[in-house]
């Protein structure tokens, strides 16, 4: 690698010392050390962005028509032909999943049919056992005005 094109970090003329702490122990009394946690600040040190990537790396479109499947080793191959197998089994189980999914839609959708038909039905029921009552008690209500008069 170029030394120009590699980053660079350098430290600012003020370090950064980690800051101090008092332990109270029963063998020593009152004595500084170290923190155990470092501080890092970024605003001590100077970034210059690595730009060597288009220097010595190949266009993608070169490398994607250099490559080819015999170019890997036997274990690459065999990889690629376990995730090929696998890739197959998970379309067939996804399709097989999609016609369940499909059968079970047309089943809900049909119990729903069903199911609303036969509430109409109770529905029609119920208005027509009211109405049935309704004449039944204008019967008996009838035959009591008529058998009070006799």
């Amino acid at each position: 690698m170029h030394a120009k094109n590699q980053s660079r970090i350098s430290p600012s003329p003020q370090r950064n010392l980690p800051p101090q702490i008092t332990t109270k122990s029963s063998s020593d009394k009152g004595v500084k050390q170290p923190s155990p946690v470092k501080s890092f600040e970024t605003s001590n040190y100077n970034f210059e962005p690595v730009n060597n990537f288009q220097q010595s790396a190949p266009t993608l479109s070169a490398t994607m028509s250099a490559a080819r499947l015999q170019d890997l080793c036997p274990e690459d191959k065999q990889k690629i032909g376990e995730l090929i197998k696998k890739l197959a089994q998970e379309k067939e189980e996804k399709e097989k999943l999609r016609k369940e999914l499909e059968e079970k839609e047309k089943n809900y959708q049909d119990m729903v049919e069903n199911l609303a038909k036969e509430n109409d039905q109770v529905v029609k029921d119920s208005h027509d056992l009211q109405s049935q009552f309704r004449y039944s008690l204008n019967l008996l209500k009838s035959f009591q005005v008529d058998h009070e008069r006799f």
